[in-house]
């Protein structure tokens, strides 16, 4: 976590998002890169660097990192997700209802385009601070990068980690599922876990309740970048978790 990409535009999303990587990158020793995707002429390149000139010289915990400010000009997913860097961290806010199933925020497709993981909040969150994550896993579409990648963020919080399946509890009982979860999490030399299978036919609904009871301060999992029935089949519920859920959300796209 070197180099932290924070979609900024001043609003308020984009603002706790910016003072919550400032907590990640004191503790990893990193860098934030502030960045703006303009969208129109109606401001110059100098007007938009004041604004943030003027945002560090506001908060003080901007001030004690190495932290830049850039511009780009062009479409917003694609001018962010092209920026290399190790992670992005990007303000969302909750969506529920019909409105919620139906619409993508711009979080979750910056989620689904980026190539390295993305950490989306709906509030201010000490990123320093993360002592439990939950994990959903189906045992199935799970990928080596992605094995490695949710170990290396375990260990770099020294969290304990909980791995869960949502299920359907007419097709399978709960201890079975929990004996492959363990056998799962064991062939991949994980450690400091635990297991829970949880029925629900709303799997994204499960998992942010899930978390919730357990207290856990984010939840990583995995998204993919498809269309039409791929991304129906792949993509739908970690959306919804990024829509409703209210703690930070730690994702990396899966080819």
């Amino acid at each position: 976590m070197k180099k932290i990409i924070v979609p900024t535009d001043f609003t308020g999303t984009s603002l706790f998002a910016l003072k919550s990587a400032a907590t990640l990158a004191k503790k990893s020793g990193g860098e934030i890169v502030s960045l703006h995707v303009a969208h129109s002429r109606n401001q110059s390149d100098e007007e938009i660097e004041s604004k943030f000139s003027a945002l560090k010289k506001e908060d003080p915990a901007l001030n004690d990192l190495p932290i830049s400010f850039k511009i780009k000009h062009g479409e917003a997913v694609k001018a962010i997700t092209q920026e290399p860097g190790d992670l992005i961290v990007i303000g969302s806010r909750e969506l529920h209802g019909l409105k919620g199933f139906f619409t993508r925020t711009f979080a979750e497709k910056i989620a689904k385009k980026a190539v390295c993981p993305v950490i989306t909040l709906k509030a201010y969150a000490d990123l320093s601070k993360v002592r439990s994550i939950v994990y959903p896993t189906d045992m199935r579409y799970e990928q080596e990068s992605l094995i490695h990648d949710v170990k290396k963020l375990q260990h770099f919080y020294g969290a304990n980690l909980h791995l869960v399946k949502v299920y359907d509890d007419k097709v399978i009982m709960r201890s079975t599922l929990e004996e492959r979860l363990r056998k799962f999490a064991e062939s991949y030399q994980f450690t400091d876990f635990s297991v829970t299978a949880r029925a629900n036919i709303n799997e994204g609904e499960e998992i942010i309740l899930f978390a919730k009871e357990l207290g856990a301060d984010m939840i990583a999992m995995a998204t993919h970048n498809r269309r039409g029935l791929g991304q129906l089949v792949g993509g739908f519920i970690t959306g919804r978790v990024i829509k409703g859920g209210n703690i930070p959300i730690w994702t990396k796209v899966l080819s």
